[in-house]
């Protein structure tokens, strides 16, 4: 059959990966505000909790994604024995049976969708409010003060800036007084790049758009900055707070704007004479043990468990699994070309028997059936299809490393639990693989690239979606894939390419 280039039909997000992300990111922002609220938020060094709002924000974005501890790759060889001719009519039967069912709707899908478009909607905002600067801008009168461009736009709005230009009503309305405080307010947003936190909490809701933390964020770092700038009117603080509530009534400034009257005013007005102790500092010194505590618990690794067998009894990833002797199975087969039969041998490795001391069911245990009442024999060979193309669009980089001819990912004995999540595998490497040469005589695959594709196989199947669970009697079981996946994994890699046959 032609080689065909690979259109893989992928959800746009990959929810349970993108769930324990989300997950860690939130724990991580929700401990480190509640930390904020109860130490820091009514003290006065705000450079530091301008600091401590940055930096614990990045931390919940990308910290989830580092992971610490190497990768768990679980060996085991699969199927020992090789066909006696050959299993091509096997492969047939399976992927024409595949062909003829439904395809079950992948609902990661739809979420992919529904998260692009808030993004899209998020940076159209984003682009109004540009969009409302720049008729400000153009539609105002501009006067040179200093480093300062003033515009006055003759609408009725707060004072605000961005970078050296400085919006308002009308110079007329203020007092000379009054002026100086609005000037020098600005030029410390100014001098304080104040702007670079704004653009960072302007990516932030466009990318994280639905998360209600990040909006958190916004507003604390907003309050920050206004204290830092209000420095300017400390030395007569009373005269200053008259001139905030007359402020407060304006409408605010375009979201990327810093705006005078920004609220709470009675917090702002507090603040000004505000003294924190020598002693309140040592509140600073928080920041290390939230990093520590994050860094352990909510890495993509915090909570892994190291692979450890005994006997036949392996621990991986807090569940233990107990494994049975092999056996050796024979296969009789009708080949459909010659009419005769072809005869396979095939001796299976120790394989899972038992899940945390419950039974591993198979597609061969006659009661058991998969969601939507479906064979359990039908879904786990659909499974472990949806496992291949799953692994193939997150490998495309490393498989596109092996020399040009046909591959198989050697992986066997998949494990779900209760809920339809992949528990445990073994993982034997990549081999190469051919419809029309035996195994035998196939040359091997590039030990380097093999061992880089096992260790990242070990977060990908460990984050793989949970669906399809296997039941009895309505109740959820562990059961095993026998096809996870061993006769429908065959890629072809051509001119570092990856296709399909």
């Amino acid at each position: 059959m032609p080689c065909q280039p690979l259109y893989p039909i992928t959800p746009l997000l990959k929810l349970p990966i993108m769930t324990q992300y989300l997950l860690n990111a939130t724990a991580i922002w929700l401990l480190s505000l509640l930390l904020f609220e109860l130490l820091l938020k009514k003290e006065a060094f705000h450079s530091y909790n301008r600091f401590y709002l940055i930096s614990t924000l990045l931390l919940g974005i990308f910290l989830p994604l580092w992971q610490w501890s190497d990768n768990t790759v679980i060996s085991g060889s699969g199927i020992a024995g090789k066909p006696i001719n050959n299993t091509i009519q096997i492969k047939e039967q399976v992927s024409t049976s595949i062909a003829s069912q439904h395809y079950i709707i992948d609902w990661s899908v739809y979420a992919g969708y529904i998260y692009l478009a808030g993004v899209i909607v998020s940076i159209i905002l984003l682009i109004a409010a540009i969009v409302k600067l720049l008729t400000f801008y153009y539609k105002g009168k501009r006067t040179k003060e200093g480093a300062w461009t003033v515009i006055e736009t003759g609408k009725h709005h707060t004072p605000f800036s961005i970078f050296n230009f400085v919006f308002v009503e009308s110079k007329a309305q203020y007092t000379a007084e009054q002026w100086k405080i609005i000037l020098t307010h600005e030029q410390l947003h100014s001098m304080a790049f104040h702007f670079a936190d704004m653009l960072l909490m302007q990516l932030a809701r466009i990318v994280f758009w639905f998360h209600p933390l990040v909006y958190v964020y916004q507003k604390r770092l907003s309050l920050v900055h206004e204290y830092q700038a209000d420095g300017a009117g400390a030395a007569k603080a009373k005269q200053y707070g008259i001139f905030l509530i007359e402020q407060s009534m304006l409408q605010h400034a375009p979201v990327i704007a810093h705006s005078f009257n920004y609220s709470p005013i009675k917090s702002r007005i507090i603040m000004l004479s505000k003294k924190s102790s020598s002693i309140t500092k040592s509140k600073m010194l928080l920041a290390v043990p939230l990093t520590l505590v994050c860094l352990l618990l909510f890495t993509k690794s915090g909570f892994s468990a190291k692979f450890e067998k005994q006997g036949n009894i392996v621990k991986y990833e807090g569940n233990t699994i107990e494994l049975k002797k092999g056996i050796r199975d024979t296969t009789v087969t009708v080949n459909s070309k010659t009419g005769k039969n072809d005869t396979a041998i095939a001796v299976r490795e120790p394989y899972p028997i038992k899940l945390n001391g419950e039974k591993i069911f198979t597609m061969y245990d006659s009661n058991i059936k998969m969601k939507y009442h479906e064979s359990a024999e039908f879904v786990s060979s659909k499974y472990a299809e949806s496992i291949l193309e799953y692994l193939l669009n997150n490998l495309t980089k490393e498989v596109e490393k092996l020399d040009d001819g046909g591959y198989r990912l050697g992986i066997n004995n998949v494990v779900l639990d209760q809920k339809g999540k992949i528990v445990y595998y073994e993982y034997s490497g990549v081999v190469t693989a051919s419809d029309t040469i035996p195994d035998e005589k196939l040359p091997k695959a590039n030990k380097a690239v093999s061992d880089e594709v096992g260790r990242k196989i070990g977060s990908l199947l460990n984050n793989y979606p949970a669906r399809n669970p296997a039941h009895l009697n309505g109740t959820g079981v562990p059961f095993l894939l026998y096809y996870a996946p061993e006769f429908l994994n065959i890629f072809t890699v051509k001119n570092h390419k990856l296709v399909s046959i």
